[in-house]
């Protein structure tokens, strides 16, 4: 196994790229032949899959309590809507502190809050104001990590890789937005769909 150092103009959170000579240079999995990338590869994969779950059951326990749809567009909307506002300062964050830290700093604050959910559903002291705080809470922790964590990739592979490192980093976040919806009470739905799009390919196949 090679070490390639990071150059000399490089910042200082610059992790080096340990090559794993197993993996096939020409792989579209090449990246994952960085010992570094790897591990953050699928620390993104268990991070972004039950952030897609909490916001399901969100959504879910927002109806619950409620009954109101408006509440769960409500709910939707304050973790989404820090991305529109605080990303800008994330990508400050990026640039002025080490973006591994940062990274780390959201995990805990995504943790406590599946924790603390948990706790409040399990007592049963769960309401629609902390379910909104909750929700607000996440996203603002979200919007504000989420530049730094993409922009470690570059940090993690060499310049001829950072393409195909971000495109396996996208298809983790595009999987977990995926897989959830397949198997947290969405299956009817998909299988309504599937079978649609089998009998639009069925008459177009044998259209006269």
């Amino acid at each position: 196994m090679g070490v390639l150092q990071a150059p000399p103009s490089a910042s200082s959170d610059r992790e080096p790229v340990a090559l794993d000579s197993a993996w096939p240079a020409s792989s579209a999995l090449r990246s994952l032949r960085y010992r570094s990338y790897r591990y953050f590869w699928l620390a993104s994969l268990f991070t972004f899959t039950p952030w897609m779950m909490q916001f399901l059951v969100r959504g879910w326990l927002a109806l619950q309590l409620t009954g109101s749809p408006l509440w769960v567009g409500l709910v939707a909307a304050a973790f989404q809507a820090p991305s529109l506002v605080l990303s800008f300062v994330g990508g400050v964050l990026a640039d002025r502190f080490r973006r591994r830290n940062i990274v780390l700093t959201n995990e805990v604050v995504q943790l406590a809050g599946y924790l603390l959910l948990t706790g409040l559903f399990m007592s049963h002291s769960l309401d629609r104001w902390s379910l909104l705080l909750l929700s607000l809470a996440s996203g603002i922790s979200f919007a504000l990590a989420m530049p730094a964590r993409q922009s470690m990739v570059p940090r993690l592979v060499p310049v001829a890789d950072t393409m195909n490192g971000i495109v396996l980093t996208n298809g983790v976040f595009s999987t977990a937005q995926d897989e959830p919806i397949k198997s947290g009470g969405f299956r009817p739905a998909n299988n309504a769909f599937a079978d649609a799009k089998h009998y639009s390919d069925w008459k177009f196949f044998h259209r006269p």
